[in-house]
């Protein structure tokens, strides 16, 4: 089984003392996928974590201009534009913002 990054561990860990009960981990994709009890609200790749997009939070991303997360295929064979965006620095090291994040990235 492939293991995460220090980087990627500092992601997991951060957001699963937020809600330990209901955060877990599973690799997919070449990265590794966040849930919040059986949804993917996260992804963890290229040493950053992309929270997914929805109707609840898509206005204050663009507002906020985020970087949006592209899947490379096996070989570069393919570059896919997906609905998830980089989650800025000031909110990871925030616990309260950070919590109101996860909760509407998971709600989709």
């Amino acid at each position: 089984m492939p293991k995460l990054t220090s980087q990627q561990e500092y992601y997991f860990d951060t957001c699963k003392e937020i809600f330990p009960d209901k955060i877990f981990c599973r690799f997919m994709f070449g990265g590794s996928c966040l849930y919040f009890d059986d949804k993917i609200f996260a992804i963890i790749d290229k040493d950053k974590i992309w929270f997914r997009q929805n109707s609840k939070n898509q206005t204050k991303f663009q507002r906020l201009n985020l970087e949006q997360y592209i899947y490379t295929g096996k070989n570069n064979s393919t570059n896919m534009k997906m609905s998830y965006f980089a989650v800025p620095l000031e909110v990871l090291e925030d616990a309260d913002s950070l919590q109101k994040w996860i909760q509407i990235a998971a709600n989709y």
